[in-house]
């Protein structure tokens, strides 16, 4: 067997130590009680923006970042230094005003420097970049949210067309039953009317859904400028044959020529949800009466629909109001999904709305639409 007498290279450790930082691609540093700098690798020198890392001894953190990262990275030394803890995988965001404040994202570990006899004598520590990781992170997240976003309009949307077309359904289920029995022509005429009115409003809401799915990433396409009282004309033929058998009085108070930049659909099933509840909720020793208010200016516009119906107890049921599947009145036709849904319409748009009831007296629905809002 033939033995290798050959001797390693004839390097220091100082040397060894040298070709170790300068090969590295993360940031290497050296830093003495005041946080000064005393050596750091060549990988650091280019973050810097010097040629020689020999040029970064004697100088802070507070000659090469902003001062609110200096100041942070001062205070982790000096508690290393008090401490000896060290400190293992920081998450840090460097700002360079050098390279006209460009951010960049680092993992920084910092450990004590001790003498040989086991003193501190500062501080060192290693930077790696992780800018470009943070990065796809980022982009990641926003994948995640808009992936959260479009399934939470999938289920409202599929919420949308159960509920709304069932009021639809029910409308002509009701008409055809009248029809059935109604002998006097007069009578049959106008019952034939409002099936027509009918089927023009089912029409349009159908179109107005297929909008909503042709163009589901492209919301904002999906605003448009809407004419209020039309709208208000349309719910109100949707719920003729409510109106009539219950003997509801509706009272609008707002500008016939008010327009307001929204979504179509969801603003005929919000009027259609808190329209056809006022109804349903009425107060069995009154009629209906229903005040439809519109309040209008630069930042928004504020729909109230107040009526004077069995009203909520909102002390036992207010965290309880818009969930879904929740009622809160023996009522055969109740389905719990009307409010859940006008919610969900309301914020996804960007706007809030708020309730104040008193039971036995009434309800009053205050719907901020945010027509000014950037629309998500």
């Amino acid at each position: 067997m033939v033995k290798n007498n050959q001797n390693p290279p004839n390097k220091n450790d100082s040397e060894l130590l040298k070709q170790l930082m300068d090969y590295l691609p993360d940031s290497i540093f050296f830093k003495d009680l005041k946080s000064r700098f005393i050596k750091i690798n060549k990988r650091c020198a280019e973050k810097f923006g010097i040629e020689n890392p020999d040029d970064a001894v004697g100088k802070t953190d507070f000659d090469f970042f902003d001062d609110e990262h200096a100041q942070d990275a001062y205070d982790d030394e000096q508690k290393i230094i008090n401490t000896g803890e060290p400190i293992i995988n920081k998450e840090e965001k460097e700002i360079l005003p050098h390279k006209n404040d460009e951010e960049r994202w680092t993992l920084t570990s910092k450990l004590p420097l001790l003498d040989e006899n086991g003193k501190i004598i500062g501080t060192f520590g290693i930077t790696r970049d992780i800018t470009e990781r943070k990065r796809r992170e980022s982009e990641l997240q926003e994948s995640i949210n808009i992936i959260g976003d479009q399934n939470k309009r999938l289920i409202n949307f599929a919420h949308i067309v159960t509920h709304n077309l069932r009021n639809h359904s029910s409308n002509f289920v009701m008409l055809l039953s009248l029809l059935d029995h109604l002998t006097d022509e007069e009578e049959r005429e106008e019952l034939i009317g409002y099936l027509k009115d009918a089927s023009d409003r089912l029409a349009e809401t159908i179109d107005d859904l297929n909008e909503i799915v042709d163009k589901h990433n492209k919301v904002d396409k999906t605003i448009k400028e809407i004419d209020f009282s039309d709208h208000i004309k349309k719910v109100k033929e949707t719920l003729a044959v409510d109106i009539i058998s219950s003997n509801a009085t509706l009272n609008e108070s707002f500008p016939k020529d008010l327009t307001v930049k929204y979504n179509s659909a969801y603003l005929e099933s919000i009027l259609l949800n808190l329209l056809s509840n006022a109804i349903k909720y009425r107060h069995p020793e009154r009629d209906p009466v229903i005040e439809i208010t519109v309040d209008d200016n630069d930042d928004s516009t504020v729909l109230i629909v107040s009526d004077n119906g069995l009203g909520i107890d909102l002390e036992k049921y207010e965290d309880q109001l818009f969930g879904m599947y929740e009622t809160f009145h023996d009522h055969k036709n109740s389905k719990g999904i009307g409010l859940y849904i006008t919610k969900n319409q309301v914020q996804s748009l960007g706007g809030t709305i708020e309730v104040n009831s008193e039971v036995g007296e009434g309800t009053t629905f205050k719907v901020h639409l945010r027509t000014n809002h950037k629309y998500r």
